[in-house]
């Protein structure tokens, strides 16, 4: 945990997923309770952000050959720029499903990219300690994105599609 890498790779894992995990506890009340559409809708909404994820992996896996240095920083800025312009247009009053959804996808399948790259990563980082190693990447991913999650449900009320961009 004292290396610096292997800490910040743990916790970009942590709160990449603690986004994904948000989206789940969030969006039923959005799309359900402030769009009025089905339970079926929130169905599809949440199966495209799945098949989003997987998509990130997939496209993670094509760049194996991209150095870790090269790759990562680039998808944090987009990931970050796709945040503040989903803040932007959601604040312009162009809140509907279509707009929400499209940022979803976007980021979670930056997440799905940056959580393959990055566990892959925390994984190999000591690999004399493989079994340590993938017990500290699998339960500290776990405990900061239940933080981050719930942490961010518990201080922020995420009602609308600006909260959720948020």
């Amino acid at each position: 945990l004292k290396t610096k890498d292997f800490a910040l790779g743990l916790v970009i894992l942590g709160l990449n997923y603690g986004m994904v995990l948000l989206f789940g506890m969030a969006s039923p009340f959005i799309i359900e309770h402030q769009w009025h559409q089905t339970p079926v809708v929130t169905g599809y909404c949440a199966l495209l952000s799945g098949i989003a994820m997987m998509m990130g992996g997939i496209i993670s896996r094509s760049m194996l050959r991209v150095p870790l240095e090269k790759k990562l920083p680039i998808a944090l800025a987009i990931q970050l720029a796709s945040g503040a312009f989903a803040i932007t247009v959601s604040m312009l009053g162009l809140a509907n499903i279509y707009v929400m959804m499209s940022f979803v996808i976007l980021q979670h399948g930056i997440a799905g990219y940056m959580f393959n790259n990055l566990f892959a990563f925390s994984l190999g980082r000591f690999s004399r300690n493989a079994g340590i190693v993938a017990g500290m990447t699998g339960g500290a991913s776990y405990i900061i994105s239940s933080f981050s999650s719930y942490g961010t449900v518990s201080f922020l009320a995420v009602t609308n599609q600006t909260l959720l961009a948020a």
